[in-house]
């Protein structure tokens, strides 16, 4: 049985989908993205597909690059209709990277704190490389499998090693791949986003985001 995610957003974070929410999940975010976009490069005219956008906070950071051409794919339609309408488009999609029907291919496909929800990932990381340009990249988040990371959420099927998610993505034929460890103290980030730092390590304490980074060229 499928998991359905038409209220994730609503039951699992319950939120009231505001602007508030938005602003919320923008300061989680930040701390992540100060690492990630150490580690990919934006250029205009990129085409970029996201599996899971959430919020847009991805898609915030990046909109105002010449030429992008991104795509958003999320299975919680209310979040769809919510970013859309916050952001004033139309680049978020009702979709999953399993049914998705194109003929383009990516420079770029992004995937936060996504993978561990995929009942087959080995089955859509083997899809993402075939939507990849050569030389393409994938970036994502994923949670290390600590017992609180599994428990937090029903939907975490997948919450795999590091090591787990290398082999995977050089089954694919990525021919380089990097795992390392992203974790933050819980809560700083509602303080000051400055105090959101990176601990380069996996921390098992309660609270603490723990999570691993994985960069892969195809």
């Amino acid at each position: 049985m499928k998991t359905d995610y038409k209220n994730y957003y609503k039951d699992h974070y319950k939120i009231n989908f505001t602007e508030a929410d938005i602003d919320s999940w923008n300061k989680w975010f930040d701390a992540q993205w100060r690492i990630i976009s150490k580690k990919i490069v934006i250029k205009k005219n990129m085409k970029v597909l996201e599996i899971g956008p959430g919020f847009g906070g991805f898609y915030d950071r990046i909109k105002d690059v010449p030429g992008l051409k991104y795509t958003g794919l999320d299975l919680d339609p209310k979040i769809v209709s919510f970013t859309n309408k916050h952001f004033k488009t139309d680049v978020f999609k009702y979709d999953s990277i399993e049914n998705l029907n194109t003929k383009d291919k990516f420079d770029l496909i992004v995937a936060f704190e996504v993978l561990e929800h995929i009942e087959a990932p080995g089955d859509v990381i083997d899809t993402v490389a075939s939507l990849l340009k050569p030389k393409g990249v994938f970036c994502g988040s994923t949670p290390y499998p600590f017992t609180k990371n599994i428990v937090s959420d029903e939907t975490h099927i997948s919450v795999l090693h590091p090591q787990n998610w290398a082999r995977l993505f050089r089954r694919a034929g990525f021919r380089k791949v990097t795992v390392e460890a992203m974790s933050f103290a819980p809560f700083a980030w509602r303080v000051h986003k400055k105090l959101n730092l990176r601990i380069p390590m996996y921390v098992k304490i309660k609270g603490f985001v723990s999570t691993t980074l994985i960069v892969a060229t195809k």
